[in-house]
């Protein structure tokens, strides 16, 4: 939504303004392994009410980018880390509160995703046209901070995977999961799923 925006809205060529989702998301993408590991030593409540902030600082520094390469840094780099925390939080959480019907519960979750993007796609746009892109930024920003209170509604529930919100002594990555056969399978086959579902996303605007 916010490519697309940009995109569409700015004086940057096509090609250079799709860096900027290109960033992100890659990014976002890339730092899964750490924002498990943070969410594991500091729980939901806190991963999830940070990454909302960081994608509202992300969307807010982007505002007042006076160049495409302070746009690249200022609003990919933490908005990234931000939908990192937000995703990897909003998948997990689904098996720490629920133990049946576990499968709806995540293709609620994902419902939930897909009507936002429909709602909010048109409402950005329009306000884009009436105060610009880097008001509707600020808004946005704005929206995120509150959104972040959220988190505050995530309690604390005693159950088999109570370990993911115990703290832990120390922050560490680990790593031996990468001893399952699976996880190659996985990670050779999302790549190419992500990328046919993002690229015509991004790249469809050039075309309307």
């Amino acid at each position: 939504m916010y490519s697309n925006i940009l995109i569409t809205n700015t004086n940057f060529s096509f090609c250079v303004a799709a860096w900027v989702p290109s960033i992100a998301m890659g990014l976002a993408t890339s730092i899964g392994p750490i924002t498990s590991g943070f969410l594991n030593r500091f729980g939901f409540r806190i991963a999830t009410i940070l990454g909302c902030v960081l994608c509202s600082v992300g969307i807010a520094a982007g505002s007042f980018a006076p160049s495409i390469i302070i746009l690249y840094i200022a609003f990919s780099v933490p908005f990234a880390v931000g939908v990192s925390l937000v995703y990897v939080s909003s998948t997990i959480i689904v098996t720490h509160y629920f133990t049946e019907r576990r499968s709806l519960a995540l293709g609620f979750v994902t419902t939930g995703q897909g009507l936002g993007q429909m709602i909010l796609g048109p409402t950005f746009q329009a306000l884009v046209e009436v105060l610009g892109w880097r008001k509707t930024f600020r808004i946005f920003a704005g929206i995120l901070v509150m959104a972040s209170l959220n988190g505050c509604l995530l309690h604390e529930r005693t159950t088999s995977n109570e370990h993911l919100n115990a703290p832990r002594k120390k922050f560490r990555l680990n790593l031996s999961l990468l001893k399952e056969p699976t996880i190659f399978i996985l990670l050779s086959t999302i790549p190419f799923f992500a990328t046919s579902r993002i690229v015509p996303h991004v790249h469809l605007v050039s075309t309307m």
